[in-house]
This record gives C-alpha cells, sequence and structure tokens, in this order.
C-alpha cells in the first residue's frame, strides 16, 4: 500500500512553532487553501482547505521562509489524528518535503525597498 500525497497552494494561517505537550518535540501546524482543477455547477472553481504539520527538524528550518500568503508545494502523508476523549477525527497531510513557491507580497515588497536602499 502507498500513502503519499502532494499538494501546492497558498498558506492561510501564520505559521509559527508550537510544542507537543506529551513527547516534547516541536511542530507547526498549516492550512493551506488548494484550488480544486475542476469547475462548480455555477462555473466557479472552488477550494480546500488542508491541514498540514511539520514535525522538528522540518518545521524549524522551514519557519524563517514560509510565510502567510506564500505558494507552497508539500510532499507527505496522510494521517488521522483522534481527539482525547472524542470520537472525532482530524484529517491532516504530514510533511516530509515543503517547497517554497513563491513569497508573499508583503516579502516581496520589503525585499524590493531593502534593494532600493542598497542602491542609494
Amino acid at each position: 500500500m502507498l500513502n503519499q500525497a502532494c499538494i501546492v497552494g497558498r498558506i492561510v494561517n501564520k505559521p509559527c512553532l508550537k510544542q507537543d505537550a506529551i513527547n516534547n518535540r516541536q511542530y507547526m501546524d498549516l492550512v493551506v487553501c488548494v484550488s480544486r482543477n475542476y469547475k462548480n455547477d455555477k462555473g466557479e472553481y472552488l477550494s480546500d482547505y488542508i491541514d498540514v504539520r511539520l514535525w522538528e527538524g522540518l518545521a524549524t528550518n522551514s519557519l524563517e521562509y514560509l510565510k502567510q500568503g506564500n505558494i507552497v508545494g508539500i510532499k507527505g502523508s496522510i494521517s488521522v489524528e483522534k481527539s482525547k476523549g472524542k470520537k472525532q477525527r482530524k484529517m491532516m497531510l504530514k510533511a516530509d518535503k515543503v517547497t517554497s513557491l513563491t513569497v508573499a507580497k508583503e516579502s516581496q515588497s520589503k525585499n524590493k525597498e531593502n534593494k532600493e536602499r542598497e542602491e542609494r
């Protein structure tokens, strides 16, 4: 059996590191907006919001370059997490590799301002 998924989409939330209370491991949760590749009855493209989790080294290394609004490519595996004491399940993508495909407009404008300052 094979459990592998790849998505490309825009980061919806502000990435930040968290600490797992049980295992004392760092992780980062992202929500990535992924457009569907077909139109609905009204001729509109809908989007899905995918929960993504990055663990330890991948999370800490990615914090520097992942920003809200960036377009990213993520490869990983589907994971189902059970809530404590509840019968609810949460499906998410456990990331193995993250590639930043573009930067958010805010970062682009800051980079542009820095280059202009250097030229002066």
